[in-house]
């Protein structure tokens, strides 16, 4: 999967290089992209950090339970640092966010714009793939308590 989603992410890089660089209008003005990547944008961001973090709550509090179970205290250390690493991200991108949603509400040229609306898009495209992650962590915990 982390193999699958780098290789997604680093397609979607290119092609908002490429866009940014050949014809920075497909992506500055394109109707949709200018009403959605503002306050919208935003409130998805921040509705989909805040769900990630119950969720990775209770992962945490699982695999707590799980260690317990097994008697290996820190046996799933490596899976918490991953965990981890996701949710730091998301909150990096989040502010990534805020900071170049500011820029888009001043005067910003069309290369700049199409910087800011292909960054968002990536941001949202990496935010689905650690919500995958997430998910199949969460299916592999699920069948690993109910083997037991």
């Amino acid at each position: 999967m982390k193999i699958f989603g780098y290789s997604l992410i680093f397609l979607a890089l290119v092609s908002i290089i490429y866009f940014t660089k050949h014809s920075p209008h497909t992506l500055a003005y394109n109707n949709f992209l200018d009403s959605f990547i503002g306050v919208e944008i935003l409130a998805l961001f921040s509705v989909i950090v805040t769900i990630t973090f119950a969720s990775v709550e209770n992962i945490h509090l699982y695999l707590c339970k799980m260690e317990g179970d097994l008697g290996k205290a820190g046996c799933f250390k490596n899976t918490r640092s991953e965990v981890n690493k996701n949710i730091y991200a998301m909150v990096v991108m989040l502010l990534i966010s805020i900071i170049t949603l500011i820029i888009k509400g001043g005067e910003a040229s069309t290369v700049c714009l199409s910087i800011i609306h292909g960054t968002h898009l990536l941001i949202l495209l990496t935010y689905i793939i650690i919500l995958l992650d997430i998910y199949s962590l969460i299916t592999k915990m699920a069948e690993l308590l109910s083997s037991q």
